[in-house]
């Protein structure tokens, strides 16, 4: 599945994000950031899980990231 997490733009988000992804072995197949202006990025990962509930698990810790003003799973 993809999610994209929308952050306030600064140094080490992305490292930050993947040191959360990977505190909880997450399955990573593809992560790329972009700044949008106004002080945004968007992050949008590609990962594999095994159920919904683990989605949602790794969502939420992802709001814990610093900076991190929203996280949304694409298509659904």
């Amino acid at each position: 599945t993809t999610i994209t997490i929308s952050a306030k733009d600064r140094n080490g988000l992305v490292m930050d994000i993947a040191t959360v992804l990977n505190s909880m072995n997450a399955k990573v197949r593809n992560l790329s950031s972009r700044s949008v202006g106004n002080g945004m990025a968007i992050t949008v990962v590609s990962l594999e899980v095994k159920s919904v509930t683990e989605l949602r698990y790794i969502m939420n810790r992802l709001t814990g990231v610093p900076s991190v003003t929203a996280v949304q799973r694409n298509g659904s």
